[in-house]
């Protein structure tokens, strides 16, 4: 029989072919669901993954999102939405993610190679980062910090749009 862990991993695969469950992915009333997932591998690559609890930070993430013409999917509290769910970019508060959901993230993204940027926006210090993935923490205290947030996920959509040859681009932007 499989550990834990490994049995975890093979779930956590499963449901990200497939495409994630419950959580509410939106942005400019355009709705992301599973069968739009299994339908095209490429809905990641207009999708931000946020977890985390502070308003503001929302507001400006929900105007990112609208202005570069991307979808948003609000992960549960301590649910294993952050291994599920792909994404250009993740924005989370491990206090949402949990400590025990983290660490296995942590675990898996470092024994696949996962390379998806990470912002973390917390102030724990005592758990683990990914050794492969670029990873940065944030104090949500400081105004300019929310507008760095904004600015690092633009940032990212105009390198993912520039390395994404036309014909591939033409496809990401159709599933939306």
């Amino acid at each position: 029989m499989e550990s834990r862990r490994g049995f975890l991993r093979l779930i956590i695969s499963l449901v990200s072919c497939l495409g994630a469950g419950n959580g509410k992915v939106f942005a400019d009333d355009k709705r992301l669901n599973g069968q739009a997932m299994i339908g095209s591998n490429s809905w990641w690559l207009r999708n931000i993954f946020c977890q985390f609890d502070n308003e503001q930070l929302k507001q400006a993430v929900d105007r990112c999102a609208k202005e570069i013409d991307c979808t948003i999917f609000y992960g549960e509290k301590e649910s294993i939405d952050i291994c599920a769910v792909g994404s250009f970019i993740k924005i989370v508060d491990r206090n949402i993610v949990g400590h025990g959901v983290w660490n296995e993230y942590i675990e898996g993204i470092d024994s696949s190679g996962g390379d998806v940027p990470c912002i973390i926006v917390d102030d724990i210090y005592d758990l683990p980062l990914p050794k492969c993935q670029y990873v940065c923490q944030l104090n949500l205290k400081n105004p300019k910090d929310i507008q760095k947030i904004g600015q690092s996920v633009k940032q990212m959509r105009k390198i993912m749009d520039k390395n994404v040859p036309d014909l591939f681009a033409r496809q990401i932007t159709e599933t939306l």
